[in-house]
């Protein structure tokens, strides 16, 4: 968190509510059955703690009289805690309907007394099925009045795949959405309504994680109410058909039961919010509409991400660590009032922290937002109303836009990173927090009323001074800002102004006295953000670390690691430059592995190894995924690596070393120098070859050799090349079984990384005995030019989901472009924590990718062998940038038609230009700063409202949605070149009225040929007003003066004027039939409008060198009329 996001020391809030468990109603009693000693002892159920077999069993042929299986409490696998009741079926009675059954009841469990609104009666419990070699999985649980009987009101179960319940009729339903795969646990829940004689049932899935399943049953027969004072007694079957059953954890509530429940995040690491371990207790929170409460806590210890590519519904979320957490992914939030008993209105609150929403939020209900003192939350991407209100306490980020109507109500500290759209009404009782510098100042711009009290406090630098006017809020409705002032210090340097619906700031000076004017508003519960620069706020993220270098090769194809300072520092290699202990070792070592200046191969250090004792095999060293090749379609060599390598022996052991590319313990592609005495004498060398590890060639202890293995993937073989160095003389072939004495890869087939042709090995030191060194370890493989995503989502600095299983980011040398292609068979959110460094972004998938995480990506340009600038495609599909980017060099962005990419979140150009082309659609929607120029030539268009703090030059199409709570805007700091279309888009069911400005300038706008698209040309008129366009519904697009009709009106027209004067109606501007002074004046007040300019355009009037000239032209047109 920058300093300029910390509050002021001692200005607390006074939160407006206080946040609750939501728990419904008090529950009147609850029965647990959990199956565990001393209660339940192993073996046999039936007449233990009340459980004995229905008696329809033995007179219904639908079981043929008779049990088919064992139903016993077991503590082998249980499903929770030590013990769980297991059913299995060993026979098919005869006569029976189907394959019989093994039901049981237990009565008298609960009683119940109705009457209250919604649930009466929770159940919950943990169930898995599976088939066995008599029958599929068929299990479930039932609630009835008499245990024992045959009724079966309310009842659910696993039948093979599906789950079915009993709904009026009596029916049969399968629940709709679900797949049952065998061995799954599933967490049951029945929410029972005796009143309604209905019941909800949701099915979470224990196992697989992902969103519950929820659907509404009737009662599949009546539910006799045999309890006092027509109250219900509930009894629990257990419904045992076939297969396997087990049953666990039986929990049944009075009222709202245990399907509300707090969840707490309990990695300390980034993941995914639907993978249930991640949670305490395990589950998925947000699966059940408004019913739960998840917290983001103490446990981690570093930023982290949770991500997710679904709908999370829930009733409130805390955010309580010191640790940013940022929620991003493909999918959204949804706040909802739990109205399970006494309503709970939703709630985002946090307690310590900054913390960051890079998902869409949906109101369902009216919510509110509440930050404690010293923390602070941003949302960066949209917020949908829904007509609701959302009402905002403490330090809140608005950095994208609010849309669905509604009313937002400050009763803190609001603030926006450069710019934010709020499509409904405002209400501001708290303070507005506004940076502002040389670039220009933080804007709201509110589509409906709002209505303004409290501060504005200002943020601001004397080394980067605002100048002249700004406006910080724009009103679409009424603007009442009566009860506003400037905080106390602000006020020394600044006016607060009304103009219309504009309020403006202006910068007096630094050095301005106390006013005597201002009336000054002291609340207790305003927050006033510290001092800070408005570019340093808006930043590239709220908390971003280090870049980390990628493990392995850079852009270049030849990877060399020669041990060398600065890189490496003399001592343990392990933990640098990415080497780590070999993982199959378990973590122990027989003996010592440095990097020594001492006799060092090459250069001025080397790799030494020192075997100290026998207690393990050896102390290989590995550097993960450091090296990949590429299968070229033939049988020519694919991937070349070499080392320097000099063993012999010493006190603890012989000498043994080499090296191996691979995975892990996988060795498929070795060389190791074996048996090695002392100096002078000779051993042999130990290569892989298939099945066998044969010895061949020879080697001269205490001799620096040379080792070559020239690797060809297609064929899945390699050659082995060693030369002596010391002694001198060419390098040597040895033989091995395979054509033209190739090696075949050790140990059989090795895996592709799932394209069938790229492989990515560790490189790997195999250091086994004696005394060894190494040096100049070199790959040669394939351009590191891209990586393709290949995995589920997850971690960007996860190597294994990419293709090659290298990480797309290298800081230093020619960096890759990551590829967001094909492979992705479901939206994918990838996230990442740190700062990622490409040479471009590639996306092609219909399927949604969203890069989301509190870290940032960076563009950089590639100058080894020629300079490479940074690229942006879009091929396919619809996709978001969740995360700050930071451009370094021109970049060009091209959208193919169809294609969309929205960014949300701040875009810099660092003084860079950004070039855009193709018929798909970029959308900026969060700020770009860094200076710099956008060059649209293809589709460019945002959400909400869009500071630039850069020129903007387009020749393309400029891209607003309007709608009555959504109306998009540019703010542009620098200047303004505009020509091709403006294409506007209505929210469905939305009809225009009056005028709307799409885009300002603080610099220059210039639009001489620019137009709407002709879908709109009929509907609308441009305008140039001043140094903003402006979009009025209906008018004419002929413009008063023009009179050669170029669009312009300028000089032209004026000697057409001349030509037509006296002599018709060929330049009439006011539709007399004449050509006169009368139109004259028109065109003088028109001058230098053009085809992007409206009738109430404001107009500067023509030079004063002009207007002599045309002084001069009328007299001489006038004399011309008198002659004739």
């Amino acid at each position: 968190m920058t300093s300029s996001r910390l509050l002021r020391a001692g200005q607390a809030f006074v939160l407006s509510a206080i946040f609750s468990v939501a728990v419904a109603a008090v529950p009147a009693h609850a029965v647990t059955i959990d199956f565990e000693s001393p209660t339940y002892s192993n073996g046999t159920i039936v007449g233990s703690n009340g459980w004995n077999t229905g008696n329809y069993i033995f007179n219904d042929p639908f079981f043929g009289g008779a049990v088919n299986g064992t139903v016993d409490v077991t503590s082998s696998s249980p499903l929770a805690g030590g013990q769980s009741l297991r059913y299995t079926q060993t026979s098919v009675p005869a006569g029976a309907g189907t394959t019989g059954g093994s039901d049981i009841a237990k009565g008298n469990v609960i009683n119940i007394v109705p009457g209250v609104a919604g649930t009466d009666l929770t159940l919950s419990y943990k169930l898995r099925a599976n088939q066995n070699g008599v029958g599929v999985g068929q299990g479930g649980l039932y609630l009835n009045a008499v245990a024992g009987s045959g009724g079966t009101p309310i009842f659910a179960e696993i039948v093979g795949s599906d789950i079915i319940a009993g709904t009026t009729g009596p029916a049969v339903a399968t629940l709709p959405g679900f797949t049952y795969f065998s061995g799954d646990v599933l967490k049951m829940t029945y929410e029972v309504d005796f009143d309604a004689s209905t019941y909800n049932l949701i099915v979470e899935n224990l196992t697989f994680g992902g969103d519950a399943v929820t659907a509404t049953y009737g009662f599949f027969i009546g539910f006799d109410a045999l309890g006092p004072e027509g109250s219900y007694d509930v009894a629990v079957g257990a419904i045992l058909r076939s297969g396997v059953v087990e049953i666990d954890d039986i929990q049944l509530t009075a009222g709202v039961g245990p399907s509300v429940t707090d969840y707490a995040w309990g990695a300390n690491a980034s993941g995914s919010w639907t993978q249930a371990t991640n949670w305490a207790p395990a589950g998925v929170p947000g699966a059940v509409p408004g019913r739960q409460h998840v917290v983001f806590g103490n446990v981690i210890t570093s930023p982290q991400t949770v991500y997710t590519t679904s709908t999370r519904n829930v009733n409130s979320i805390e955010f309580a660590s010191g640790q940013t957490y940022a929620i991003a992914g493909t999918g959204s939030i949804a706040l909802q009032t739990d109205n399970s008993g006494a309503p709970v209105a939703p709630v985002i609150r946090v307690t310590s922290g900054s913390h960051q929403i890079q998902v869409p939020v949906s109101l369902v209900n009216s919510a509110s937002v509440i930050a404690s003192a010293g923390a602070s939350i941003d949302f960066n991407n949209e917020i949908n109303l829904n007509g609701n209100t959302l009402t905002l306490t403490g330090n809140v980020w608005l950095n994208h836009s609010t849309v669905g109507g509604g009313t937002v109500v400050n009763l803190g500290a609001l603030a926006t990173a450069q710019s934010s759209a709020i499509g409904g009404d405002l209400v501001s009782q708290g303070a507005l927090l506004v940076s502002a510098d040389e670039n220009g100042a933080d804007f709201f711009n509110v589509l409906g009323d709002a209505t303004l009290s409290g501060i504005v406090d200002i943020v601001w630098s004397k080394t980067s001074l605002p100048t002249g006017a700004v406006t910080i809020l724009t009103a679409g409705g009424q603007l009442d800002a009566s009860g506003l002032a400037l905080s106390p210090e602000d006020a020394r340097s600044f006016a607060l102004n009304v103009d219309g619906n504009n309020l403006t700031l202006t910068f007096l000076g630094v050095t301005v006295p106390e006013p005597t004017t201002f009336g000054v508003f002291l609340s207790a519960a305003a927050v006033v953000a510290a001092r800070g620069r408005r570019k340093v706020r808006s930043r590239s993220a709220t908390c971003v670390l280090a870049a980390s270098a990628v493990l392995g090769a850079e852009a270049a194809d030849a990877a060399v690691v020669n041990f060398e300072s600065p890189a490496y520092t003399s001592g343990a290699i392990i933990g640098q430059q990415g080497w780590i202990g070999a993982l199959y070792l378990g973590g122990a070592s027989n003996g010592t592995v440095t990097v020594s200046p001492t006799s060092p191969l090459s250069g001025s250090q080397s790799v030494l190894y020192q075997q100290a004792n026998t207690s393990t095999f050896g102390a290989d060293v590995a550097r993960p995924f450091g090296t990949f090749g590429v299968e070229g379609g033939t049988d020519a060599f694919d991937l070349t690596a070499t080392a320097l390598v000099r063993v012999v022996a010493n006190g603890a052991g012989a000498g043994s070393a080499g090296f191996f590319l691979g995975e892990q313990g996988r060795s498929p592609i070795f060389a190791r120098i074996d048996g090695v005495g002392a100096a002078g004498t000779t051993s042999s060398l130990t290569i892989g070859d298939g099945p066998g590890l044969p010895s061949v060639g020879s080697y001269i202890a205490d001799h620096v050799v040379e080792l070559t293995l020239n690797v060809d993937l297609d064929n899945q073989n390699y050659e082995v090349l060693t030369r002596d160095v010391t002694a001198g003389g060419a390098a040597v072939k040895l033989n091995g079984s395979g054509p033209n004495g190739r090696f075949a890869f050790f140990g059989g087939a090795y895996g592709d990384d799932g394209d069938g042709k790229t492989y990515t090995f560790d490189t790997t030191l195999l250091l086994r005995g004696g005394t060894a060194r190494v040096d100049n370890f070199t790959t040669v493989g394939d351009d590191f030019t891209q990586a393709e995503w290949n995995g589920a989502s997850g971690a960007w600095g996860q190597a294994t989901s990419w293709i090659p299983r290298m990480i797309p980011n290298v800081a230093t040398g020619n960096s890759p472009i990551a590829v967001f292609g094909t492979r992705a068979n479901a939206p994918r959110s990838i996230f990442t924590n740190t700062t990622q460094t490409v040479n471009g972004l590639r996306f092609d998938n219909a399927n949604k990718y969203a890069i989301g995480g509190v870290g940032s990506i960076v563009l950089k340009a590639n100058t080894v062998g020629g300079t490479v600038n940074p690229t942006i495609n879009a091929v396919s599909g619809s996709h978001e940038l969740q995360v700050p980017v930071t451009v370094q060099a021109n970049t060009a962005v091209s959208m193919a038609a169809g294609s969309k990419l929205d960014v949300n979140s701040v875009l810099s150009l660092g003084a860079s230009t950004l070039t855009v082309t193709g018929q798909g659609e970029l959308n900026l929607n969060v700020g770009v700063t860094g200076g710099g120029t956008i060059t649209n030539s293809g589709v460019l268009g945002t959400a909400g409202t869009t500071p630039f703090a850069a020129t903007l030059n387009s020749t393309g199409t400029l891209l607003f949605d309007i709608g009555a709570s959504n109306l998009d805007f540019f703010n542009i700091t620098g200047n303004a070149t505009l020509s091709g279309l403006v294409d506007i888009r209505l929210e469905p069911g939305f009809t225009p009225a009056g005028s709307y400005t799409l885009l300002t300038v603080s610099g220059t706008l210039s639009a001489p040929s620019l137009a709407l698209d002709p879908s709109d040309a009929s509907g609308y008129t441009l305008g140039v007003v001043g140094k903003s366009l402006v979009l009025t519904v209906g008018g004419s697009t002929v413009i008063p003066g023009d009179f050669n009709g170029n669009g312009v009106v300028d000089g032209a027209d004026l000697t057409k004027w001349k030509a037509d004067f006296g002599a018709g109606a060929g330049s009439d501007a006011n539709s007399d039939g004449r050509t006169d002074g009368g139109d004259f004046l028109i065109w003088q007040r028109n001058y230098g409008r053009t085809s992007a300019t409206t009738a109430a355009a404001a107009v500067p009037e023509p030079s004063t060198v002009l207007l002599g000239g045309i002084a001069v032209a009328l007299t001489a047109a006038a004399r011309r009329r008198r002659r004739s």
